[in-house]
C-alpha cells in the first residue's frame, strides 16, 4: 500500500504494509530514531509523535490511518524556538529526562504550553501523564515546565 503524509514539513510517501506501525516507519523507513520504540501497547510514551498538532503514541498508528496526515516528530521539532525553549528551561531547572522519555516529555510540554500559556500545576501533571517514565522527580518537572511557560510567553511578546 502507497501511503503520502507530510513529516517533519515535507510530503513523503511509503510503500508499506497497511497495518506497519508508524514508530517502526519513522525509524526504519526515514532513520528518524530518536522516536524510540518502547512498549508497543501505547503506555510509555516513548513513541510520541504530533498528529496533525495532537500528541499520538506512534506505536498504536498503523500505516493506513497516515494517508494524508501531518507527522512532527522531535527530529522535526527540534528545529523550532519552542523546542529551544523547552531545553534551555529543563537544564536550568535542573530536570534531566532519560533518553527514553525526553522526546515524549518535550512534544507534551509543548502542546501543553499551546493549550495554557500559564499552566497549573494540576494541568501540567495532567498534560503529561502519557508518558510512563519516573526518571525525574515531578517537583522539578513542575518548575521545568513553569520556566518554558515563561520563555515562551517572553519570546512571543517580544515578537509583537
Amino acid at each position: 500500500m502507497t501511503v503520502a503524509f507530510m513529516l517533519n514539513g515535507r510530503s513523503v510517501t511509503v510503500n508499506v504494509e497497511p497495518e506497519r506501525r508508524l514508530v517502526d516507519i519513522l525509524r526504519e523507513d526515514f532513520e528518524l530514531t530518536r522516536t524510540k520504540a518502547g512498549c508497543y501497547a501505547g503506555d510509555c510514551g516513548a513513541c510520541t509523535v504530533l498528529l496533525n498538532g495532537a500528541l499520538a503514541v506512534s506505536c498504536m498508528l498503523p500505516a493506513f490511518a497516515l494517508r494524508g496526515a501531518s507527522v512532527l516528530t522531535i527530529d522535526g521539532f527540534s528545529r523550532t524556538r519552542d523546542y529551544g525553549d523547552i531545553l534551555r528551561s529543563f537544564n536550568e531547572a535542573g530536570y534531566a529526562p532519560c533518553g527514553y522519555c525526553a522526546q515524549g516529555r518535550i512534544l507534551s510540554v509543548h502542546v501543553l504550553l499551546e493549550k495554557h500559556a500559564e499552566p497549573s500545576e494540576e494541568q501540567i501533571l495532567s498534560g503529561l501523564a502519557g508518558i510512563g517514565c519516573q526518571c525525574a522527580d515531578y517537583s522539578t518537572l513542575l518548575r521545568a515546565v513553569s520556566l518554558a511557560a515563561s520563555a515562551r510567553k517572553s519570546r512571543r511578546r517580544a515578537r509583537r
